[in-house]
Parts: C-alpha cells; sequence; structure tokens
C-alpha cells in the first residue's frame, strides 16, 4: 500500500499516489491512486509554494498529475523518456512548484517560450 499526504488531504492505494497542497493554504489540496482520472479542482502557479507527497507512482503519471494542477503546460523532456515507468517517491515541504518540477527532471511551457528564435536570413 501506498500512503501519501500535504496539507489537509491524504490517500492510501495499492499501487501509487500523488498529494499535493499549498503550503500557505493547506485546505487547497489534491490527491490521486495510480490508475484513477488525472484532473481536479486545484490549480497553481509555478512560483505557488506547496507540499508534495509521491509515492510509488510511475514517473509518466507523476508528470500527469503535476500538468493537471499547474496553470502551465508540464513537458516530459526527451531524455527523460526512458524512465516513464520508474517509480517516483518523493516528499517535500514549502517548495516553489517549478523547483519540484526541476527536481524530478520535468520543465514548463514557460521555461521552453524563453528561448530565442532566430529568424531566418534571404
Amino acid at each position: 500500500m501506498a500512503n501519501c499526504s500535504a496539507g489537509e488531504c491524504s490517500c492510501e492505494c495499492g499501487d501509487g499516489c500523488a498529494c499535493i497542497a499549498s503550503s500557505d493554504h493547506p485546505e487547497e489540496c489534491d490527491c490521486r491512486c495510480f490508475g484513477a482520472g488525472i484532473g481536479g479542482r486545484l490549480t497553481l502557479a509555478a512560483n505557488a509554494l506547496v507540499d508534495v507527497s509521491i509515492s510509488g507512482l510511475p514517473f509518466h503519471d507523476a508528470a500527469k498529475f503535476l500538468n493537471s494542477v499547474h496553470s502551465g503546460r508540464v513537458l516530459v523532456p526527451a531524455a527523460m523518456l526512458n524512465k516513464l515507468n520508474k517509480r517516483v517517491h518523493l516528499k517535500v515541504k514549502r517548495k516553489r512548484l517549478a523547483d519540484v518540477l526541476k527536481r524530478l527532471g520535468l520543465t514548463t511551457s514557460d521555461q521552453s517560450s524563453h528561448r530565442k528564435q532566430r529568424t531566418k536570413r534571404k
């Protein structure tokens, strides 16, 4: 059994789970079991301070879960594609959501849009 808790939310699941909560508003939280539908009522910006608990969730599902609560789009870099089925275990408190994503090797569409586009010369 996997147990996850963050803020005022908690869950116990047979095959992996994830919970996230706003550090400053612990009642604003969301939990998911592996295989459950993704998408909830919580939306957080990249700079939001969060508490995160992930236990035994496949990397792919951890990325989907974090994408469902992030106000932007979470991206999996090509270098991480070989780790999609690896189980993730993570417990952090009062970290920026962007730092949690970075720790897992994920990025956001906000970060990728900062690249300079070169114009073609004729």
